[in-house]
């Protein structure tokens, strides 16, 4: 249970800097980072619903029979939903990596 709240700060702070890095210095400014933060947050929501709902019509579509709820630490959840939310929090991770990797690459290869 703490290693998935940990992921998931985790990536909304990889979001959060992703966000403060594609906008100019002087709306940073602006910007606190709680209102970061938040952003990164609503944004992490959002694509998890985005994802959440191609599953839901993926899954109709190919009619794939998926149980109603699954437990998860005793607690009942959707398992299209906790896909969705685990591909979310994943993804900036993820992007993370690549550029870490990416960026190894070049220095290296240069």
């Amino acid at each position: 249970m703490i290693i998935t709240v940990c992921l998931f700060f985790f990536s909304v702070r990889e979001k959060a800097l992703l966000k403060k890095q594609q906008v100019s210095l002087k709306e940073v400014r602006k910007d606190t980072n709680l209102r970061l933060f938040a952003d990164a947050l609503v944004e992490l929501i959002s694509s998890a619903g985005g994802i959440y709902i191609s599953l839901i019509m993926l899954g109709t579509f190919l009619n794939i029979d998926v149980p109603k709820e699954i437990a998860v630490w005793g607690v009942s959840l959707d398992p299209m939903a906790l896909v969705a939310l685990v591909a979310a929090v994943v993804q900036p991770i993820v992007v993370k990596l690549f550029v870490c990797l990416k960026t190894n690459k070049h220095e290296g290869g240069v």
